[in-house]
């Protein structure tokens, strides 16, 4: 909230050096799907900016751009991430074991939101993976899949992003468009 009061002063100080206003109510801001919806009112109240859905605004972007914003979600469901030091991986939202899928499919009760649970919750002091607090939160499916896995180290090297439909993980358009064709 402090970085929302922070932006309404530069916006304020800008206005008194340049002579120009900005336009609070041309303004839009987007949240991602971890952000709580009362973190979001507080700070888009703020702000004084409308709240979107989407990155892309109808009518304003390239027909790529559109295609891509249109397919990001079948898009995102098939690249997984190789974990490393588990900086840039959603332990909920991202797939991190492609043979599981979204770990938050595997819960066993539904997390509030705003809850934020991350890979640090779930790995004890000596760096393996807390396998009774796994089995409060997930299936035993789900847990025998992570338990299954080297638990992440931050020493580790960064973690890496891969597309699941190629035998070397990389993307191709090839590829993508059979996954593509054959998706409901």
């Amino acid at each position: 909230m402090s970085q929302a009061l922070n932006i309404n002063a530069i916006f304020s100080a800008f206005g008194n050096f340049s002579g120009h206003k900005v336009s609070k109510n041309k303004k839009r801001i987007y949240f991602s799907a971890t952000v709580s919806n009362s973190m979001k009112a507080e700070i888009s109240d703020a702000l004084g900016f409308q709240v979107v859905d989407s990155l892309v605004r109808k009518g304003s972007c390239t027909l790529l751009w559109r295609a891509i914003a249109n397919s990001w979600d079948l898009l995102r469901d098939n690249l997984a991430w190789s974990l490393g030091n588990k900086e840039s991986v959603n332990f909920l939202q991202d797939v991190w074991i492609p043979s599981l899928g979204l770990s938050r499919n595997h819960l066993l009760h539904n997390v509030p939101d705003g809850f934020n649970i991350s890979f640090d919750d779930f790995i004890t002091t000596i760096s393996n993976w807390d396998l009774v607090k796994l089995s409060m939160f997930f299936t035993q499916t789900a847990v025998l899949h992570i338990a299954g896995i080297q638990c992440p180290d931050f020493q580790d090297v960064s973690d890496s992003c891969f597309w699941k439909h190629d035998t070397k993980h990389t993307f191709w358009i090839k590829s993508a468009y059979a996954q593509l064709s054959t998706s409901p």
